[in-house]
């Protein structure tokens, strides 16, 4: 055992690369010498950093009330301006909510008239009073363990719960809702949350610390927030001081937990990076800051593809990796700093692959894992939006490397989803996916994806919404090409093995040939969309061919046509089904196999799930011989 170990650690060495291997076992030495100098000061409550020991790090005045005055006549930075929300009603009433209100997070409620629940999964207390609801607040940060649940019936409790309220994301309301009517109480508010935050949740204890992208994106939404709330009369020193010490201890934390891992970085080394160049900013750290945005400008190369599509398989992920870039370039503009032309090029492209994935404006289809997951509450704006080159996305596209083909215009929305990866990919976000397909017809979705749910609360409910079985795709009874277990955030994947012939894009048409059952037992599909603009009708026909096995044909090949939740189908015939949207007749779809109305769900966002309806079609694989064709079509009515 110890020498497959040796051996497995010298292949990803070798795969790696010196430059990365060597970046990387630096960290982990980092790491735990990081642990074993602070464990004990942690635990002894003497790990916070006192204004004293800040001001010597940074070089400044050693009164603190100097350096806030020197911090308070900084200009306010033109980045600011691109977080603004213009819909003032909506900000309001954002804000009100947390003043007096109960507003949601993540699908559970948050009880404003008591005192935070930092340490809590309030969703699953609200749903089961009982159950176990309550995270560490006392241990060191890297001696708590997430808890995976295990049982289908319920769940465990959701480490992001408590994670995304510590995201301090709502303070960006309040923020701008006091901009626009400087009423204190939007103050009082933002002062008492902070203050209680940091009480109840000492430097490195607790679940609020145990992962580094939550501390970046804190980090981050506390800075906006203090250039909200900068000019404000009624704050007092002492809470700035605590506030600023609190930042420095971020600040410390991130430079000492670089999610590095195994080489493949993602949106949470992203994140760290993104939240730390906001902390070298507000401190005014140059030289940290520009090693931070040359690092972000390696990760544009590293997790985003030429094309401009995120390299986690996952278009939610991308719509986070891409704010995430541009909060960089809107800071290392503020700093005039080298920003190169790939970088720009790639942030381009990325908004771009956003345009071909939304039906209409703001509503991107899902494809693989969605954890509602954003930098800030307004996530990307249209005045970050304007920061890069804008396209029309109207025609036919695929992006090889995502492997993703689009169709868009006024009246249809077609995405098909093509099996593509490559080692160097991180598999955590990718679902069990290949040959599946979306449909929105006048912007309105149709058959979609089914979202996530939740991770780490249930194996079950987790490996279900990455199943095949639940996307628009052909499927084979009980088995899936990608097998799933209790590794929540790894699949795995092999590496593209089809030519880019089999992922065409040309004039009307969007084909693929992928796998069902396994790569090397089931049946081979290649499946193709045809949209007849004239007859205002698309074609889907499947091709399947059997690649063979003994004891097999007893087993059921299942079409599965994922309906949106607002979408109602009445049966004609087995063979002809009509599709409504809110009692108006939307189109008419036509099998050549019989299909049932079945009830199955969807997740439309983290921690929400609805019954929805698919239509499926079987038949036996017994009869599958050297090729047989099964054709569909969708009439626009």
């Amino acid at each position: 055992m110890q020498v497959y170990r040796i051996m497995s650690r010298m292949q990803k060495a070798i795969a790696l690369g010196p430059r990365a291997t060597v970046r990387i076992v630096h960290n982990r030495l980092q790491g735990k010498l990081f642990s074993v100098l602070w464990r004990h000061r942690t635990l002894r409550g003497m790990a916070s950093h006192s204004w004293q020991h800040v001001a010597r790090a940074l070089g400044v005045d050693a009164v603190f009330e100097q350096f806030l005055n020197r911090l308070q006549q900084q200009p306010e930075p033109r980045w600011l301006q691109y977080l603004a929300d213009n819909n003032l009603q909506q900000i309001i009433k954002n804000a009100d909510a947390w003043i007096q209100g109960s507003p949601s997070v993540l699908g559970g409620i948050v009880r404003c008239d008591r005192a935070l629940p930092w340490h809590e999964d309030f969703r699953l207390k609200e749903q089961n009073p009982d159950a176990d609801c309550m995270f560490s607040a006392h241990h060191f940060y890297q001696d708590i363990v997430i808890e995976v649940g295990r049982s289908e019936a319920s769940l465990t409790k959701d480490i992001k719960i408590p994670w995304e309220l510590s995201r301090f994301q709502h303070l960006l309301f309040l923020g701008q809702a006091y901009r626009v009517t400087r009423n204190e109480c939007y103050t009082h508010t933002f002062m008492s949350h902070v203050d209680d935050w940091i009480t109840r949740n000492p430097y490195m204890l607790g679940v609020n610390w145990v992962c580094p992208m939550e501390v970046g994106l804190r980090a981050l939404n506390w800075i906006i927030a203090y250039w909200y709330f900068r000019t404000s009369t009624i704050i007092p020193t002492a809470f700035w001081q605590k506030m600023v010490c609190s930042l420095y201890d971020h600040m410390h934390y991130l430079e000492n937990n670089w999610e590095l891992y195994d080489g493949r970085t993602s949106n949470h080394y992203l994140s760290d990076l993104v939240g730390y160049l906001y902390l070298c900013s507000f401190f005014n750290l140059t030289k940290k800051a520009s090693w931070c945005f040359d690092q972000i400008q390696a990760e544009m190369r590293k997790q985003v593809f030429s094309e401009g599509t995120s390299y986690e398989g996952s278009t939610a992920y991308h719509r986070l990796v891409t704010e995430l870039f541009l909060h960089a370039y809107m800071l290392a503009r503020e700093s005039h700093m080298h920003i190169s032309d790939d970088f720009e090029q790639r942030l381009t492209n990325m908004g771009h692959f956003i345009a071909w994935c939304s039906p209409r404006q703001n509503t991107m289809v899902t494809i693989g894992d969605h954890d509602s997951g954003r930098v800030t509450a307004v996530s990307i704006t249209q005045a970050m939006q304007a920061l890069v080159p804008q396209s029309t996305a109207i025609g036919i596209k695929t992006f090889y490397e995502f492997g993703l083909s689009c169709v868009k215009n006024t009246l249809w929305h077609i995405t098909l989803r093509h099996h593509a990866y490559q080692k160097k990919q991180p598999s955590g976000h990718f679902h069990n996916d290949a040959g599946s397909m979306t449909l929105a017809m006048r912007g309105i979705p149709v058959f979609i994806d089914p979202g996530s749910y939740v991770y780490t609360p249930s194996v079950f409910w987790r490996n279900y919404f990455r199943s095949a079985a639940a996307h628009t795709t052909v499927t084979l009874q009980d088995e899936d090409v990608l097998a799933t277990d209790e590794r929540l955030f790894n699949l795995d994947m092999q590496e593209t093995c089809l030519s880019r012939e089999y992922m065409t894009s040309a004039k009307t048409t969007l084909s693929t040939k992928f796998y069902v059952g396994s790569f090397n037992n089931g049946v081979q599909c290649t499946r193709s969309l045809k949209l007849a603009h004239r007859e205002n009708t698309l074609f889907l026909t499947d091709s399947l061919c059997k690649i063979v096995q003994q004891g097999m044909d007893d087993r059921l090949l299942r079409w599965n046509f994922i309906l949106a939740p607002d979408i109602l189908a009445q049966p004609i015939s087995a063979e002809q089904w009509l599709l409504f949207h809110h009692d108006q007749l939307l189109a008419t779809m036509w099998s050549s196999l019989p299909l049932e109305c079945i009830a199955t769900w969807a997740s439309p966002a983290y921690g929400i799930k609805c019954v929805t309806y698919t239509l499926r079609g079987t038949c036996q694989l017994s009869i599958i011989k050297q090729e047989n064709t099964f054709n569909f079509s969708f009439v626009l009515e």
